[in-house]
């Protein structure tokens, strides 16, 4: 991944979509290529933008993902995503 030195959220859910919790990483995109690793119990659980106190522990579970620019900034961004792997 490469990015602009925003702060951004990789989310994932386990429903298949209405409303539900989704967990979250936060991280900061570095401006030169990197590769990065998301573990999933340190994704934070939320429920519309609130914790929920929990961690996501069920990986088989993943029906969606996404990415989130989390700075709460507004103005232009820049992600570039090669590749993604679960293991």
């Amino acid at each position: 991944m490469k990015g602009d030195g925003r702060k951004y959220g990789f989310t994932i859910e386990s429903h298949n979509g209405g409303f539900g919790p989704y967990f979250r990483y936060d991280f900061v995109a570095a401006e030169e290529w990197k590769e990065y690793y998301f573990p999933f119990d340190e994704f934070g659980g939320k429920y519309f933008g609130r914790d929920i106190g929990q961690n996501f522990n069920q990986p088989e579970l993943v029906r969606r993902i996404g990415i989130i620019l989390s700075d709460k900034k507004p103005g232009k961004f820049a992600l570039e995503l090669d590749w993604i792997a679960f293991e």
